[in-house]
């Protein structure tokens, strides 16, 4: 039976776009051996387009006397809720209605994922210091019982100064069915989990999700977000200071100088650096791993030999120093720069197959040259590549565009005595902008200060509610009084995830601007931390190391934006404004741009909008430097 007749069976209605998606993981859900890469804008109706031929796959094999397993890895916990609450309520809709078995479905995901109020007051006593910043932040997760990830969706950040694995549950926390509930999804036909989950389970051999002798599929949803997860795993800190205060209440006198001496002997040697890897550094580290570890022979430490034994047996080849930025606490740092590379041999050696798919996976409107990027990260090669394709919807919404264009004021200001900050005639200029049009406006910022800068003029010029976002705060609270009483949304961190309807469930705003192009500054000591890496083994790998991070950072601003632009239109009936107030962001005849890859920001389908969008300000100015963070 065909895709659309599935969905009608269960009373749902496929779009053509959707049929095309479901027709290419089928075929991906052939490919043995392969990794398939399929791109699919909002509207295509991705979950259930690789959903329906999964169980398909899966009765298929069942009747052949076989069995099959897919684990389906998500970033948000959002999207996994969604895929077990309500997509797989239909999957076995459509399994009851065809007469096939009901695969049993999981929902995995680690005790690292929530909070261990112990060890939550824990951290509060150690550290009487902390600011009433920090502090109130950590109050907040003293009443949040969902997941840790959640948490930061909501509120924005954990204190900079806090790490999700300081305040998580380890296996020592009191948690007795955790483990078989654990056991018990692992076990499912179908094991909905997270990316973090597919990089442990990565590191660990695949000791955590195999199941016997079971032929799985994975697909990754979110994919992009996978190969963050797993460039973030490529490098690991040991916070001193840190590791101090978990074990200062079991140390004697003497063992506590003995670490205080160890720490003080690592600050001097990291030499003020993040991050320093030499083959003096390593023969340095692992000695104090080794003194530290001799320190933790009681049970009441048996979390904290574990993380100092999974240091010096993962990445015992690539250990080194560094100092925190602000506090210059020391730290033992751990690198594998080919980690996320090994993607590719891990579903070659434990998978059937792979299918990889995301919103937001190609750069580009060509599937090959835009999802190059994805490849290189993840290490595979041309002949591992099964289905490639880009799904994009004709008819999903309806956009309007305006830019700032050229002659806008620009961006920032930089002078020889202090770094670039925002210009204020660039601020005004968009709180110009915005406050001339009267209807409920989302507005999308690159961090919480520019948010509270903003919304500072912007109150002065409107009378419209100002719902500002700040740091610490849960995005859900604004969102409600905005979906109460309409007015102007400011935020940081709405780019993902949020969708705002109304009271009659259609769209909840008519406009959405996103102020600047959210670049991010490459991160200097990380390049610098590789390429001294590699110069330990005789390989200057400085200049490539740049170029690869300028590339990552503009790539990465690509998909932000995609992913914000997609906050507008949720369903195919939404109409919205996009208003980009970045005079960066190139305008469509002007082929010369700089920045001409953020065209590829704009879907197929709004080519034509984007062509007749509303110029601001399309004179050029008195030309300035760039500034690009």
């Amino acid at each position: 039976m065909t895709f659309a007749g599935h969905l009608e069976k269960i009373g749902l209605e496929a779009r053509s776009i959707q049929v095309q998606y479901a027709d290419a993981v089928v075929k991906a859900l052939r490919d043995k051996g392969k990794i398939s890469l399929l791109n699919a804008d909002t509207g295509v109706g991705k979950s259930m387009g690789y959903a329906i031929p999964a169980l398909e796959r899966m009765e298929e094999l069942r009747q052949e006397g076989k069995k099959l397993r897919i684990i389906i890895a998500t970033h948000s916990h959002a999207l996994m809720n969604q895929l077990v609450d309500k997509d797989f309520v239909e999957i076995n809709k459509l399994a009851e209605v065809n007469g096939w078995v009901k695969p049993s479905v999981g929902r995995l995901i680690g005790r690292s994922n929530f909070v261990s109020q112990e060890r939550l007051k824990r951290l509060k006593f150690y550290n009487p210091s902390m600011s009433q910043y920090d502090a109130n932040i950590l109050n907040k997760l003293a009443s949040w019982d969902r997941t840790i990830a959640e948490f930061i969706e909501e509120h924005g950040e954990l204190p900079p100064t806090i790490d999700r694995q300081d305040i998580c549950l380890t296996p020592e926390c009191d948690q007795e069915d955790f483990s078989d509930r654990q056991m018990q999804s692992i076990r499912s036909d179908i094991v909905v989990t997270t990316h973090a989950m597919i990089a442990l389970d990565m590191l660990l051999g695949h000791r955590l999700l195999k199941l016997g002798n079971v032929n799985t599929v994975l697909i990754v949803d979110e994919a992009d977000a996978l190969i963050d997860t797993l460039l973030e795993t490529q490098q690991q800190r040991l916070n001193l200071i840190q590791l101090r205060n978990k074990m200062e209440p079991h140390l004697t006198a003497k063992q506590l100088g003995e670490l205080n001496k160890l720490i003080d002997e690592a600050r001097d040697a990291a030499e003020g650096k993040k991050y320093t890897f030499t083959v003096e550094s390593r023969a340095f580290v692992l000695a104090c791993l080794k003194k530290i570890a001799a320190m933790t022979l009681n049970d009441e430490m048996n979390e904290i030999r574990r993380e100092i034994g999974g240091m010096m047996n993962n990445f015992s080849t690539s250990l080194g120093l560094g100092v925190s930025d602000v506090r210059k606490e020391p730290a033992f740092v751990s690198l594998n720069p080919y980690f996320s590379r090994s993607f590719s041999g891990y579903i070659q050696k434990h998978y059937e197959l792979s299918l990889l798919t995301s919103a937001t996976l190609s750069i580009t409107n060509d599937p090959r040259k835009g999802m190059a990027w994805a490849r290189k990260d993840l290490g595979i090669e041309d002949e591992e590549v099964g289905q490639v394709g880009i799904f994009s919807p004709e008819n999903y919404g309806k956009m309007n565009i305006e830019l700032a264009g050229a002659g806008f004021p620009s961006i920032y200001i930089r002078d020889k005595e202090s770094a670039p900050r925002l210009s204020g005639a660039w601020v005004t200029a968009v709180a110009d902008v915005i406050t001339k049009d009267k209807r409920p406006t989302v507005i999308l910022t690159s961090s919480h200060k520019e948010s509270a800068l903003l919304a500072s003029i912007i109150r002065t010029k409107t009378t419209l509610p100002v719902y500002e976002h700040c740091s610490g705060e849960p995005l859900r609270l604004h969102i409600q009084a905005f979906t109460n009483k309409p007015g102007l949304l400011i935020t940081a961190a709405g780019h993902v995830g949020m969708n705002i309807r109304d009271k009659a469930g259609n769209g909840g705003f008519h406009r959405l601007v996103i102020t600047r192009i959210s670049y991010a500054q490459p991160d200097e000591d990380a390049v610098m931390a590789l390429a001294d890496f590699f110069a330990s083994r005789g390989q200057n790998r400085l200049a490539q190391l740049k170029q690869q991070a300028f590339v990552k950072c503009q790539n990465d601003a690509i998909r932000k934006m995609r992913q914000a632009m997609g906050r507008g239109i949720r369903s195919p009936n939404d109409e919205v404004d996009i208003v980009i107030l970045d005079p960066r962001f190139p305008v469509e005849s002007d082929a010369s741009s700089n920045h001409a890859a953020f065209r590829n920001v704009i879907p197929m389908r709004f080519r034509t909008a984007y062509a007749e969008a509303l110029i601001h300000k399309p004179v050029m100015n008195v030309e300035s430097t760039e500034v690009i963070f």
